[in-house]
């Protein structure tokens, strides 16, 4: 792991001041994941997942089973809805599907945590990454109470 700690770097500024002692950490993995592969909504995450290449497309599924894309994540950013479930600990809040192959960092959740106590530019970095996706969210909302209200 410690020989791609660059390459993270490079992609995340904000995780160069986590030390190379806490890099080695059990359960931190790098991962390549295929256009195949889709995470389902409602599970609760033993991993955050920072993306390093690749975009991720997350969603939902409205009432009518219409699919409804709420943003994409691309390299060098990682899913708002992921890190509030993470430090909420609550169940994932919409499904995520690979659109082009990822190459990610897996970190488990209490290294996770135990970063963003830690080390002031990674919980920086979290907190900013929310208001751009999530400002999108709104259309899924709204969408779904559409779908329900002339359902009713």
């Amino acid at each position: 792991m410690l020989d791609k700690v660059p390459h993270i770097v490079s992609c995340f500024p904000s995780l160069s001041d986590i030390s190379l002692q806490d890099w080695s950490d059990e359960g931190i993995i790098m991962l390549d994941l295929q256009p195949s592969f889709v995470f389902e909504e409602g599970q609760f995450l033993d991993h955050a997942v920072l993306i390093l290449e690749g975009t991720v497309r997350m969603y939902k599924i409205s009432g009518s089973g219409r699919e409804i894309t709420l943003y994409r994540v691309n390299g060098g950013e990682c899913c708002p809805l992921m890190m509030s479930s993470i430090l909420g600990e609550t169940e994932y809040e919409a499904s995520a599907c690979i659109e082009k192959p990822c190459a990610v960092v897996a970190i488990p959740v209490d290294v996770f945590k135990d970063w963003m106590d830690r080390y002031k530019s990674f919980r920086q970095f979290i907190l900013k990454c929310s208001p751009k996706e999530l400002s999108l969210c709104p259309t899924y909302w709204i969408a779904s109470t559409s779908n329900q209200s002339a359902a009713e």
